[in-house]
């Protein structure tokens, strides 16, 4: 099964990116580590 969450997630990662904003996206890296512990199976 994959997780939604972490879909949203890096879809978030992806717009914040082009936003260009460090601390944003160092935040949306450790969710997605975080939510990488969660969903095993992605």
């Amino acid at each position: 099964m994959v997780c939604i969450r972490w879909i949203i997630s890096r879809k978030l990662k992806f717009s914040l990116k082009l936003d260009k904003n460090t601390v944003y996206i160092q935040k949306t890296r450790a969710r997605k580590l975080f939510l990488a512990y969660h969903c095993t199976t992605i």
